[in-house]
């Protein structure tokens, strides 16, 4: 069988379903009206947030939202619904959150039965206001319209194109290529017009959580006047996003050369499997962070006088505590997706990252 003839035989089917699809929910969208409600003066005592996103990033402007909403109905109470629970660390200890919902079930069929039996559990609340910020996805659409909120709000691509939103959601706000963190921000500036009050993205810590990055340091051997630069390599098996072990050892040592510092070098889940490789050739010349929760990543950082990453959720963390990063991409950074703030600089070019570093040296 030829090429084209396999390749017909795999997009067609799709494109068939693609289309019945499509037909179908036009045709259903006869039968739900959609109600545009525009007024900025309206207050919301019971708010519905559902998070889709599995990534950190996404989940830091999750947080945005969560705390703009609070800030700007600060008589309301805010539950949340993820679809993940390892997200629900992000909004430990957040005053905004009146209460966390995890819809997570094992296989497709029973997500999708845990859905509709958690969205009609949950009429029962009456909530004034349902957010997804998400657009063209299902799930959280008619997640949101199935608990009868009175008003439902998500994002949509353009003004011509045919999404779930012009169906299931009262209003849709068109998506733009803004930082993901200012995306979420502006769902509370469509609600609530100039009452608007916007926050940054922030992880809260409890008072252990606070001494933790002290404690740590200290016992590290860390002083007060030590350069202390964080370095998290990342593996990636396709080593798109991260960067090898060696040429951070060459990094580090470029660096001493010029400059008497001390490295930290954080490490997470992905890089579990080649931990003997990163402490064979690291741990003499660096203090090794252990994995922790992000409350106490976030307290590690604060001392950090330079962090440098790949495009891997850390880079969002070290942004949320203002302190200078470098952060080495490939291809995988989109725009509006990269660090939140001022104190960063991009390198794509791998052959310029040490031009850069010692930039902020």
């Amino acid at each position: 069988m030829s090429e084209i003839k396999v390749l017909l035989l795999k997009t067609i089917p799709k494109r068939i379903e693609r289309i019945i699809k499509e037909l179908f929910f036009r045709i259903l969208k006869i039968f739900i009206h959609r109600k545009n409600i525009s007024p900025a003066d309206l207050t919301y005592e019971k708010i519905l947030v559902v998070i889709l996103e599995n990534a950190l990033g996404d989940m830091i402007a999750r947080a945005a939202l969560i705390d703009s909403l609070k800030a700007t109905y600060p008589d309301s109470k805010i539950d949340v619904v993820l679809f993940l629970e390892k997200n629900k660390s992000v909004l430990n200890n957040t005053p905004s959150v009146n209460e966390v919902i995890i819809l997570e079930k094992k296989g497709k069929l029973n997500q999708n039965m845990g859905l509709l039996s958690l969205a009609l559990n949950l009429r029962k609340r009456n909530y004034d206001l349902a957010i997804t910020p998400t657009s063209d996805n299902l799930r959280p659409a008619l997640f949101c319209y199935l608990t009868k909120a009175s008003r439902r709000l998500s994002f949509k691509k353009s003004k011509e194109d045919y999404y779930y939103s012009d169906i299931f959601m009262t209003d849709a706000i068109i998506e733009d290529n803004l930082h993901m963190v200012n995306k979420n921000t502006e769902m509370v500036k469509y609600l609530a017009g100039n009452n608007a009050k916007l926050k940054k993205p922030k992880i809260y810590l409890t008072d252990e959580e606070s001494r933790y990055g002290d404690d740590f340091w200290k016992k590290s051997g860390v002083n007060n006047d030590d350069i202390l630069i964080g370095i998290h390599p990342f593996f990636d098996p396709d080593r798109e996003r991260g960067y090898p072990i060696l040429k951070v050892k060459e990094l580090m040592d470029k660096i001493s050369a010029v400059k008497k510092v001390k490295f930290a070098i954080f490490w997470g889940p992905s890089e579990l499997i080649i931990m003997d490789q990163i402490k064979s050739v690291l741990t003499k010349d660096a203090i090794m962070v252990e994995d922790v929760p992000f409350q106490k990543i976030i307290s590690l950082m604060k001392r950090l006088n330079l962090f440098i990453c790949c495009d891997t959720g850390t880079n969002h963390l070290a942004s949320m505590v203002d302190i200078p990063m470098i952060v080495l991409v490939g291809a995988t950074m989109k725009q509006g997706t990269e660090p939140w703030g001022t104190k960063f600089k991009i390198i794509k070019d791998k052959e310029l990252f040490f031009y850069y570093l010692f930039l902020y040296l």
